[in-house]
C-alpha cells in the first residue's frame, strides 16, 4: 500500500511534480476539488472531451480528507452488480474525481496506475443518459466514457474508503 499524506498531496497540486509509486491500494489526501477545477489546473492530463462538462458529477466537490482506493481484484468481465458485490464493508465504487486526483498524484504513466492496466475503470457515478462513467488512461492522458453496466472484459473497478480525518 502507498500512502500520500496531505502535505505531499498539496505540494504536488502546487508544483505539478509527481512521485513514482506502485501498489494495489493507495491512501492519499484528497483536497476535494471538482473535476472541472482539476481539469483547469492540469489540462495536459485530460483528453479533449467536453461531454461531461454539464454533468452533475463534473462540478461536484468533496470535503478534503484522506482516502484509500483499492483495486477490486477479479473485477474485469463482471457486471456492475457483480463488481459492487466485491466491495468490503464501508467501501463504495470509486468516483471519477477520485480517479483523477489519484492520477495527478501518481506518475503519468499507464504502468504506474495498475487499475487501468487492463482497460477501463468503472466509477460509481452515472451520466444523465444512465450509463456508468468509466475512466481510461491512453497516450498519457485520462479519457472518460460510459457503459451500460453489462459485463465487459475491458471494464474493471476500484473501491474507495474515506477516513473521518479532515
Amino acid at each position: 500500500m502507498i500512502t500520500i499524506p496531505k502535505s505531499s498531496a498539496l505540494k504536488i497540486l502546487k508544483t505539478k511534480k509527481q512521485p513514482k509509486h506502485k501498489a494495489e491500494s493507495y491512501t492519499f489526501w484528497d483536497e476535494g476539488l471538482s473535476i472541472l477545477e482539476l481539469r483547469k489546473r492540469f489540462p495536459d492530463l485530460f483528453w479533449d472531451q467536453e461531454w461531461y462538462d454539464k454533468e452533475p458529477f463534473a462540478s461536484r466537490t468533496d470535503t478534503p480528507k484522506m482516502k484509500t482506493i483499492r483495486i477490486l481484484e477479479d473485477s474485469y468481465g463482471k457486471t456492475i452488480s457483480q463488481q459492487k458485490a466485491l466491495l468490503l464493508e464501508g467501501e463504495e465504487l470509486v468516483k471519477v474525481r477520485e480517479i483523477i486526483m489519484l492520477s495527478i498524484l501518481l506518475k503519468k504513466d499507464n504502468s504506474e496506475i495498475p487499475m487501468m492496466r487492463e482497460g477501463w475503470v468503472r466509477c460509481g457515478e452515472q451520466a444523465a443518459e444512465g450509463n456508468w462513467v468509466d475512466a481510461d488512461w491512453r497516450g498519457g492522458r485520462l479519457r472518460f466514457g460510459g457503459w451500460d453496466g453489462d459485463a465487459e472484459d475491458g471494464v474493471g473497478s476500484a473501491s474507495v474508503r474515506t477516513s473521518r480525518e479532515t
